[in-house]
């Protein structure tokens, strides 16, 4: 989940395909049904939907969208004004204005979930099934090919 202000409204952001646009600047993208949208956080927060969920608000310190206590990382975004691609393809992208990680589960540069099960982040996949991340394993190179 990710927080981001659009037009002066605070929204959440659960996507099923989040994924970076560019990483010079840092542009991550987010593909949301629009049913989705609606859900305000300025509305939710502090309201039933989070207290439901057990989820617990945090300032944040660029947005006035809040973040999600607990998590293991947090990303602060601003959507970019794309207003041709938001209709055609219900896909925003954001700069990320802030972003902070538990030290804990950041390690030579890199996630490491291996501090316990309580720190590794669950991803939604569709129709309500989920998983948890899993052990980290590093994919093998080639022979011949660059850095």
């Amino acid at each position: 989940m990710s927080a981001h202000e659009c037009d002066g409204a605070h929204q959440r952001v659960g996507s099923a395909h989040p994924a970076s646009f560019y990483h010079q600047p840092p542009l991550p993208a987010s593909a949301s049904p629009a049913s989705r949208r609606a859900s305000r956080l300025d509305e939710a927060a502090g309201g039933r939907e989070w207290a439901a969920a057990g989820l617990r608000a945090a300032p944040a310190s660029r947005v006035q969208a809040p973040l999600v206590e607990g998590c293991v990382g947090w990303l602060e975004c601003r959507v970019l004004s794309e207003p041709d691609v938001q209709r055609k393809y219900d896909l925003f992208i954001a700069e990320v204005v802030a972003a902070w990680v538990e030290d804990s589960v950041w390690k030579d540069g890199g996630w490491d979930f291996s501090a316990g099960d309580e720190y590794r982040p669950i991803h939604h996949l569709a129709g309500g099934v989920f998983f948890a991340t899993g052990e980290r394993m590093q994919a093998h190179k080639p022979e011949g090919t660059k850095k």
